[in-house]
């Protein structure tokens, strides 16, 4: 980081002049990614003299810092200290997202030069995987014979099975007219039993009323057994 990017522009005649200045001293010497940390320098002067719209102007600034910067440090967190309060230092330690493209470039670059290595390699070694893909379609024609061997037993297996399916579908349907043949005969044999209840009701109800008759005759019988003896007696 440069002298310039921590410039006090507020005590400057002409804080524009001063930023462009710093601006093309940064240009000048190629350093690019402290373009931005002057930015914020410059920020964290300007809002504290906004009146009522330093809040949301900070909150702008911490928004805009978290989108250009990223969460890797090139040296430990630190606060700028001041006589009233601490703030964020705007860049000294965080990377932004500009020098972290920048470097996975070069390592794409390194890895793209590794790649070319590794493709010479390759093709030298291509020689001798020919040989080897020769090899291996002898093989693969003695799978494929394998394999013509096997799908006929296969198909062995598959019509012994379809003669068991079909002879598990017989099974299920005499299974069904069995399980119908039981189903009526339950139901005919509950109808009985229904028809039997029923007689032993109506049997039930029948020796009632003729005890009830039964009853009424004996007392009939003892009453004129009474009136008889009545009669001999007077």
């Amino acid at each position: 980081m440069t002298t310039n990017s921590s410039t006090d522009l507020i005590d400057q005649l002409s804080p524009t002049l001063a930023l462009d200045i710093a601006m093309k001293e940064i240009d000048q010497n190629g350093h690019d990614d402290e373009r931005m940390v002057l930015v914020f320098n410059a920020l964290d002067q300007i809002i504290p003299q906004l009146g009522v719209f330093s809040p949301i102007t900070s909150k702008l600034r911490n928004e805009l810092f978290d989108f250009i910067y990223s969460n890797q440090f090139t040296v430990e967190q630190c606060h700028n200290k001041t006589s009233k309060k601490r703030k964020r230092i705007a860049c000294i330690e965080r990377l932004s997202y500009k020098v972290l493209c920048n470097r996975l470039i070069d390592q794409h670059h390194e890895q793209l030069n590794a790649y070319e290595n590794k493709i010479a390699d390759m093709e030298t070694n291509l020689a001798g995987k020919n040989r080897d893909l020769n090899q291996a379609r002898e093989k693969l024609e003695q799978i494929d014979n394998a394999k013509q061997k096997l799908m006929d037993e296969l198909a062995t297996m598959r019509k012994t099975l379809n003669d068991k399916d079909n002879e598990i579908q017989n099974l299920r349907e005499e299974c069904e007219r069995i399980r119908f043949n039981s189903e009526q005969e339950v139901n005919k044999t509950r109808l009985q039993v229904k028809e039997i209840i029923e007689n032993q009701a109506a049997t039930e109800a029948l020796i009632d009323e003729l005890s009830k008759y039964k009853q009424g005759y004996d007392e009939m019988q003892e009453g004129t057994k009474r009136l008889i003896l009545s009669l001999n007696t007077t």
